[in-house]
């Protein structure tokens, strides 16, 4: 998006092309004075914005604006037409701060994990983003951020950074039916190493490969904005 506006760069260009006219504001700002919302005529400012197409037609947009400590909106809009037009399905009610990760899969099924705030939820939908849930994980309290996830032939794949008291490690989570259900995986390639926080190693079967990584208390992020993947 530049100034609201979709666009393109395609091979063999130095500009980008625009596809077609400004985004309009999410319309919950109809009614909301915050930095102005209620006189934009498009999404303006800087927003954390994730796009990207799934097919020739068919695209997804998520668009975060923070307000400071407090939190920050999400609002997912989508395309039928190649990124002519855009049309908002609705605010991620249940996403109080940034996406840490998100995954556009096909014309049905996307997933937005949140950031560590107030709680850290996993957002599904399979209608299209009329509709979001939130994924049942199988970890006690909000002490995790999910921060990739993939789709894996018919596997969807996430993983989470667990936070403890006596340690910090990587867990994998696997689901087989869109994220209606998911399992911790266990398998024997993810024997590794955790570190606590006095560095010492605690054995374990769920760092998924990952003991070369630094700690991943030492890169802790409560959530980046993501931009354009067009």
């Amino acid at each position: 998006l530049l100034d609201g506006v979709p666009v393109a760069r395609y091979a063999g260009e130095t500009g980008w092309t625009p596809l077609g006219p400004a985004v309009a504001p999410p319309r919950e700002w109809e009614y909301e004075d915050l930095a102005g919302r209620d006189t934009a005529t498009t999404l303006f400012g800087e927003p954390g914005i994730s796009m990207q197409m799934v097919d020739a037609q068919n695209g997804w947009l998520a668009a975060t604006y923070g307000h400071g400590v407090g939190g920050a909106d999400t609002y997912v809009y989508r395309t039928h037409d190649g990124g002519g037009t855009w049309t908002e399905t609705g605010q991620l009610l249940q996403a109080a701060w940034w996406p840490s990760k998100t995954a556009f899969f096909d014309n049905e099924h996307a997933i937005i994990s949140i950031g560590r705030f107030n709680g850290s939820p996993v957002l599904i939908t399979h209608d299209g983003g009329e509709t979001w849930n939130r994924a049942d994980l199988p970890f006690y309290g909000d002490t995790w951020e999910v921060w990739d996830i993939r789709r894996l032939g018919t596997q969807i794949v996430m993983t989470a950074t667990v936070f403890g008291d006596a340690y910090t490690g990587d867990e994998t989570l696997i689901s087989y039916d869109w994220g209606k259900t998911w399992l911790l995986d266990r398998g024997e390639y993810q024997v590794g190493l955790r570190q606590n926080r006095d560095g010492k190693k605690i054995p374990s079967k769920s760092l998924c490969g990952r003991a070369a990584r630094k700690p991943p208390w030492s890169r802790y992020r409560i959530g980046t904005p993501l931009f354009p993947a067009l």
